[in-house]
């Protein structure tokens, strides 16, 4: 598994890799954990994971996410799951992690929907690569 972050005024966008299984669900967690208490105890509001290179996902991988969907509501935040595959989209239908935050495909269309101005910071970073 790899994780990286980019922050977009209040919106981070974690880039998860690989695989997200028992032997490093509790570093996926730490990662989560580590954002709540530097960024949206700060200025953060939105959380977007992008599962573009997401392989697989087990349960335990599951509850970070839970504890991060949970986290962000209570401080009136958002998050959003962008682009998993079918498998991981399987996994997170079956958990009803659909009922718990947006799926969406891209990351365009999740940045446009919960943040205007992460969108915008977002679109002019892909135009200056």
């Amino acid at each position: 598994m790899n994780i990286s972050t980019d922050y977009l005024n209040d919106t981070a966008l974690v880039r998860v890799t690989g695989r997200v299984d028992h032997s490093n669900a509790r570093d996926f967690e730490t990662e989560l954990e580590n954002l709540q208490h530097n960024f949206f105890n700060e200025s953060g509001k939105h959380l977007l994971v992008d599962f573009t290179g997401l392989e697989f996902i087990t349960s335990a991988g599951l509850r970070g996410l839970l504890f991060a969907a949970k986290t962000l509501k209570a401080q009136s935040g958002s998050m959003v799951i962008v682009n998993p595959n079918s498998t991981v989209l399987e996994v997170l239908k079956i958990s009803r992690f659909d009922l718990l935050f947006p799926i969406m495909e891209n990351i365009e269309e999740a940045l446009k929907e919960i943040s205007p101005t992460a969108y915008e910071t977002h679109i002019s970073q892909q135009q200056q690569i």
